[in-house]
């Protein structure tokens, strides 16, 4: 009965399905870890934005025709973040696509990546655990749908900060069963740098419970702001680039998206040509590299350069020189700029001619004088 009542579920239409799930959170009750008594790792803090010429949190819809959902921020461009801190739930249950739930049934709300408006509580159809674990859980699987590279280590991964508050206590980690490569690269390293940490990897559909969840408070995620703490984002960089050799130095990596099908320069020829004149440039289609090998070039860039996309969050593991983030005329998303900000990178967006489409655009002669210009300025960085 169950398992039929799932199947109905995934057929409904997507408004209808919208207002299934939020009725579900309704009937069956939310909680936020910041509702419970929190041991505080990093503090809150005010960040300033107003260097950065930030007034708003910005992202596309990714749909056609695009339209930008915009996220005002404080007077003075200013976001309060909640910092870092650690919740505890006693008698959970969490699920192996990452939501968790409190012994009342509640859906932990922190438990989710990303998009925790479209998250469904199966209220106590969620208690049917089919295995147990002793001891403090920390969970690093997610619920959203999404797997890529940006998602997985600023709202997931990173959450394995708060393990240098926890010391030498062991701890269960929870993932997903057959991580990706680049989730499998992080877990690993972690668990070198934890030794004491044990993993245990779940099915989507598989429901463990919990007898204490290790819940860590960061700031909920919101739409364009891809901000990270220093300590956080030193921290990913670290785990990940254990162990990894850097084969070169390179002043200037292009992320090339000539191969993806979407969201490409269609005079990125040009661009190449002009830029190679005048710069040491680097062209890599970073998805068709293995994993190691994609950490290995990052760690020697200097400054990275692309089209906005998940692979710019490879920021991370540069030298930190600088970002140059390309759109079309049509897009302005902040998720960059605002990571750039919190780690102190320099950062400059140029901006092309108007999409298609399938989000493809020319950068035109303006454009790529533009950017130009832009590598000048932090070539003397």
């Amino acid at each position: 009965m169950k398992r039929l009542a799932q199947r109905l579920f995934r057929l409904l239409p997507k408004p209808i399905d919208g207002m299934v799930r939020s009725f579900s959170r309704k009937i069956n009750g939310t909680i936020s870890a910041h509702d419970l008594v929190v041991s505080q790792v990093l503090p809150p803090e005010i960040i300033e934005f107003s260097k950065s010429h930030i007034s708003e949190f910005v992202q596309e819809s990714y749909k056609w025709p695009t339209s930008l959902i915009r996220t005002p921020l404080g007077s003075g461009s200013s976001f309060r973040d909640a910092g870092v801190g650690i919740a505890n739930f006693a008698d959970c249950v969490v699920a192996g696509d990452g939501r968790a739930f409190d012994s009342r049934h509640r859906l932990i709300t922190e438990s989710l990546a990303t998009h925790d408006y479209q998250a469904f509580n199966p209220g106590r159809w969620a208690h049917s655990p089919s295995l147990e674990l002793d001891g403090p859980v920390l969970a690093l699987n997610w619920w959203s749908g999404n797997t890529n590279l940006y998602h997985w280590l600023r709202d997931v991964f990173a959450r394995a900060f708060v393990l240098t508050e926890l010391h030498d206590e062991p701890i269960n980690i929870v993932c997903t069963k057959d991580p990706r490569p680049f989730q499998r690269h992080g877990l690993d390293a972690l668990l070198r740098r934890f030794p004491q940490c044990r993993l245990h990897e779940l099915e989507p559909s598989e429901k463990v419970r919990v007898e204490n969840l290790v819940q860590p408070c960061m700031n909920k995620y919101i739409r364009g702001n891809g901000f990270l703490r220093r300590e956080v984002a030193d921290f990913v960089r670290d785990i990940y680039l254990d162990g990894v050799a850097v084969k070169q130095e390179t002043a200037l990596v292009y992320i090339s998206r000539a191969e993806v099908g979407s969201r490409r320069i269609l005079d990125e020829s040009e661009l190449i040509d002009r830029v190679s004149q005048r710069f040491s440039i680097h062209v890599s289609q970073i998805e068709q590299l293995p994993f190691a090998d994609q950490l290995s070039l990052m760690a020697g860039t200097k400054v990275l350069m692309g089209i906005y996309g998940a692979g710019l969050i490879h920021l991370l593991f540069t030298k930190r020189n600088g970002l140059v983030e390309i759109h079309n005329g049509d897009s302005r998303e902040t998720h960059f700029s605002t990571l750039s900000s919190g780690l102190g990178v320099p950062y400059a967006v140029v901006q092309g001619g108007p999409a298609n489409r399938n989000q493809d655009f020319r950068l035109g002669n303006r454009g790529i004088d533009e950017l130009l210009s832009i590598l000048e300025r932090m070539k003397k960085h």
